[in-house]
């Protein structure tokens, strides 16, 4: 078992003579200083400690030869602290050795400021360990040094981890596409309990309470991702449902099998699951436990199978005849394993099993499976029978595999496909049959440099079927190509391969000497990645299992129309592409621009009218180029972009993608019309467009994302999306729909079936009409309630929204024409800058901030009749009490509106010039803060209610107003009051004595 540990040196010296003072700081003889470095420290956040990190250190001296048991105070050094400064650790004060007894040197980190007990050191780790710096917190390591004599050497202290970590690894399986947003918890443990700073051994607390823990990321990819944490070390009883992944509002669980979870002090513990959609339980695909240092390297037991080395080295002897075989010296006897024929040990792991020629005759037994630190399987040349068991699919560090010269039947284990680290993979001379596993062919793009398959069933070469499709003997070549040089390309493309399990690499310009890339007659099939493609070199080729990438400035159907499937991502650059018209699928299709070395040209695409579906993203960039095709494409699972392309493809067949980008570069085209089959789309939608006129995306109902419409300066109109119902934008900043009108483009409307969105901005120097949106009911983010946001200089018409409920209204524009927003009950309303003369409707709203300001025109309000004040936030638990301000309303004269209002928070009247009496005050039967600004024809302020109490009160700038009689009865000695540059300017004391106006 191999521990690496964590190491603190401190340089070391002796004392002066006749010097016993602890913690000395002056010690009449130099160099007996013991000084703390950090040159070999490794720690759970990286290969050292951080810079500020606090280490504890205390120092017990011996009484001549006896050890003196560390205390709480009374040592030889209590509780110092030691910081590391990022080369150093300096303490707060200087240490040094005793005059002539020896130590023992403790350390500990994290650093406690009071020690109360070194039995038993409290410590919690962190129930959310998702942040670094939680899981940090989490660690806590723990050294001791013994009987350390005064001298100048290093003194190394060894830390260790005293906690357990968990590593758990996930893989997505069956109907899981995608394990973005997937978090990690281990439940069912105890968190908190003590450490043993004499012996730093960690103990649970008896009165600990069973928690989760949520997992901190680590490694997030789509298809593979890795988290850890931190426990207290303890036993987890069997039953327990220990691991919890949660993922798209699904949870997944492990639970603790028979025998129960042990996590161990220092230990870490590696699970590595395959999550698959219709399973609720995880399916554990390994475990294993190491010690932590090692960071998984060194694992030193295996949980699955539940077997040791020497038990499946035995099923081995017994299932093969052991006692016939040429040399089984020590098998089957007490010996250590490594002293047995043909069996390797490293670091007490058996690492390799190799009995070639050695008469083995049977089977080959399961067991063989658990012995999973195996790199070298070599049993070539014996009698073994029947097939080969699927296990072996777990020996995952294997780098050679040698079956050969056997009797072997049956099919290739498909997971043998999952041995990676293969260098030798030699099954030549058995009597296998049928097609190799698709898995299994891709092993040539792991650097095998000898892969053996020959003189099989009937004598033939085994081969990959695909789609039924068999190949001749002597076709293949396995392995990965790499070509530089004329010449060996040219050798290689004359053999006439029909397949290639590998890559194939063709490499021309710089760093190489290719200058013309030969045909490739007879090549059908490439399992890897071919990067190199060009028009003409591969006329027969019909599948490609990974990448694809090629350039060629002319691509022509008859050299592309034979390609019938891409396993990965196909990036093609050109001039003119006509074909790949019977490509079904891919994963990514790029399809850009030809470039001459100085010129980017325009491109022209004409095909792929069979493909059906992109995984991935589609890309389409061209400088000013023309693209049609794609005429059945039904889905794209990542972002369709459209960039610099003068004709875009319509896309009449799609249904469903992950988001659109179209950008045409600022050049005027004329109509398009596109889109019109697409149903959902699961991402983003942004069009900036110079088109004069825009149509399309009359079937989308689903946006989940943004819709954003914008620098379009020759647009006249856009899209109605007359089917669309739900916008479910993610980004809290950002309008679910956001529309910025071009110089030519006047009216917004037919959004009619839209129910809900995150937020609506519709803005532009042109835009006089916005109409529709009569489905809408509500309006809001993750936290907060949304804003209907219109503004435009010219903006006089603002119709429909007759079902809109919940959100907020802003509205900032010339409006002579507005809605009645006959439902909507809850939100702010703010209108500014209209030519209204009358704010009427808004009848439904009980409660929301209210904001009319600078209306130039307005003489009355008579809407908002049901507003009573108080109302029900949906983003608060409590009452919220309504605000409302009128500002810069010249021309209001009365208000007729406001019919139920009895209570307000904020009331503020300012710049209102034509007001001769303050409104609605005397209605209220609650108001805390009142201010009446500015309102130059104001006189009259009428009588409140009796049970108002403000607390704020501020009146300024009223030059006609002299009678402040009516405050007396809403003003106490806790009001605020700011009165000052009215025609009469009374103190708060005037008021409440009564002194409210100028004495006649």
């Amino acid at each position: 078992m191999i521990y690496r540990y964590l190491t603190l040196s401190f340089l070391t010296a002796v004392l002066l003579a006749g010097c016993n003072e602890k913690w000395n700081d002056a010690p009449e003889q130099a160099g007996q200083e013991i000084r703390l470095g950090a040159e070999f420290m490794t720690k759970v956040s990286s290969s050292a400690f951080d810079e500020a990190d606090r280490i504890g250190v205390f120092v017990t001296e011996y009484d001549g030869d006896f050890a003196t048991e560390l205390a709480v105070s009374g040592n030889y050094v209590d509780n110092g602290l030691f910081t590391y400064t990022g080369n150093a650790l300096v303490g707060e004060k200087s240490i040094y050795y005793p005059v002539i007894n020896n130590v023992d040197i403790y350390g500990y980190h994290p650093y406690r400021e009071t020690v109360e007990s070194v039995v038993a050191l409290p410590f919690t780790v962190n129930a959310d360990q998702q942040e670094a710096a939680a899981f940090k917190a989490s660690d806590f390591v723990w050294a001791k040094r013994a009987n350390v004599a005064a001298n100048n050497s290093v003194v190394n202290l060894s830390f260790s981890h005293r906690m357990s970590k968990v590593e758990i690894e996930v893989e997505a399986g069956e109907g899981i596409p995608d394990l973005t947003g997937m978090a990690v918890t281990v439940r069912g443990v105890v968190c908190s309990g003590t450490v043993d700073l004499r012996t730093g051994q960690p103990a649970l607390s008896d009165t600990a309470l069973v928690r989760a823990v949520l997992a901190q990321p680590v490694v997030l990819g789509t298809t593979s991702q890795r988290f850890q944490a931190i426990v207290f070390p303890q036993t987890v009883s069997e039953g327990t449902y220990l691991i919890e992944i949660a993922l798209n509002g699904k949870k997944y669980t492990y639970q603790v099998p028979q025998g129960g979870q042990i996590f161990g002090s220092g230990k870490e513990q590696y699970f590595r699951f395959m999550l698959n959609a219709y399973q609720k339980e995880l399916l554990l695909k390994s475990a294993s436990v190491s010690d932590w240092a090692s960071n998984g390297e060194d694992i030193t037991e295996e949980i699955i199978p539940d077997v040791d080395g020497r038990e499946a080295l035995m099923a081995l002897y017994e299932a093969t005849g052991g006692e016939n075989w040429t040399n089984h010296e020590n098998w089957g006897t007490n010996t250590e394993l490594s002293e047995w024929y043909g069996v390797t040990v490293e670091d007490n792991e058996i690492v390799a099993l190799e009995l070639p020629d050695n008469n083995l005759s049977g089977t080959l037994p399961v067991e063989l499976g658990a012995l999973i630190r195996l790199q070298r399987l070599v049993l070539n040349g014996n009698l073994l029978m029947d097939t080969i068991p699927a296990n072996i699919g777990n020996l995952s560090q294997l780098e050679e595999l040698n079956l050969a010269n056997n009797d072997l039947t049956g099919n290739i284990p498909a997971s043998l496909g999952d041995l990676r680290n293969l260098e030798v993979f030699d099954l030549s001379y058995n009597s296998l049959s049928g097609s190799i596993p698709r898995r299994v062919t891709l092993l040539s793009a792991y650097d095998l440099n000898k892969v053996g398959l020959q003189y099989n069933a009937e004598g033939a070469e085994i081969y990959l079927e695909v789609e039924g499709e068999g190949l001749v003997e002597g076709e293949q070549y396995i392995g990965d190509l790499n070509f530089t040089t004329q010449a060996e390309i040219n050798t290689f493309a004359a053999k006439g391969y029909a397949e290639i399990l590998g890559n194939l690499t063709i490499t021309t310009g710089s760093g190489s000497d290719i200058t013309n890339v030969p045909v490739f007659a007879g090549l059908q099939k490439i399992h890897g990645n071919l990067d190199g493609y060009n028009n003409s070199s591969f006329p027969d080729l019909a599948y490609v299992g990974g990448n694809l990438t090629g350039r060629d400035e002319y691509w022509t159907a008859e050299y592309t129309d034979k390609l019938t499937y891409v396993g990965g991502n196909m990036e093609i650059r050109g001039k003119d592409i006509i074909g790949f018209n019977n490509l079904e699928e891919v994963n990514a299709l790029t399809v850009y621009s030809w470039y001459d070395g100085s010129t980017l040209h325009a491109m022209s695409v004409n095909g792929f009218r069979n493909m059906i579906r992109v995984r991935e993203e589609l890309n389409l960039n061209s400088q000013d180029g023309i693209v049609q095709g794609f005429d059945n494409l039904t889905e794209v699972g990542g972002e369709i972009s459209l960039v610099y392309l003068a004709t875009f493809p319509e896309f009449p067949s799609l249904q469903s993608c992950g988001g659109i980008d179209i950008d045409n570069g600022g050049k005027e085209g004329g109509i398009y019309n596109g889109f019109n089959a697409l149903e959902t789309v699961m991402g983003n939608i942004e069009l900036r467009l110079e088109f004069s006129e825009f149509y399309g995306f009359e079937s989308l109902k689903l946006l989940n994302g943004y819709l954003r419409i914008y620098e379009g300066d020759y647009l006249s109109s856009i899209p109605e999306f007359p089917a669309l119902e739900r916008v479910e934008n993610n980004h809290n900043n950002i309008s679910g729909i956001h529309i910025e009108c071009g110089p030519l483009l006047a009216k917004v409307s037919g959004f009619n079936n839209l129910v809900t969105c995150n937020g609506i901005r519709i803005e532009g120097e042109a835009l006089q009409e916005v109409d529709g949106f009569n489905s809408l009911v509500q309006m809001h983010y993750t936290n907060r309630l949304a804003d209907l946001n219109l503004s435009g200089n010219i903006l006089t018409k603002v119709t429909g929204f007759s079902s809109y409920a919940e959100g907020g209204i802003s509205i900032d524009a010339p409006l002579t024409i507005i809605s009645e927003f006959a439902s909507f009950a809850t939100g702010n309303v703010t209108l500014s800058n209209t030519c209204l003369t009358d704010i009427s409707g808004f009848n439904a709203l009980t409660g929301g901030n209210i904001y009319l300001g600078n209306n130039s025109q307005l003489e009355h309000i008579s809407g908002f009749n049901a507003v009573a004040g108080q109302y029900k936030h949906p983003n608060y638990s409590s009452l919220r009490k309504v605000s409302l301000e009128l500002a810069s309303n010249v021309l209001l004269k009365d208000i007729t509106g406001f019919a139920a209002l009895d209570t307000l928070g904020d009331f503020t009247i300012r710049n209102c010039y034509s007001l001769e009496t303050l409104p609605l005050v005397n209605q209220l039967t609650y108001l805390e803060r009142l201010s009446v600004e500015n309102n130059y024809s104001l006189t009259t302020i009428p009588a409140f209610q009796p049970m108002i109490a403000l607390e704020n009160l501020i009146v300024t700038g009223n030059t006609a107003l002299e009678d402040f009689t009516n405050f007396q009865s809403v003003l106490n000695e806790n009001t605020y009051v700011t009165i000052n540059n009215n025609k009469y300017n009374p103190t708060k004391e005037d008021i409440l004595a009564g002194k409210g106006k100028p004495e006649e």
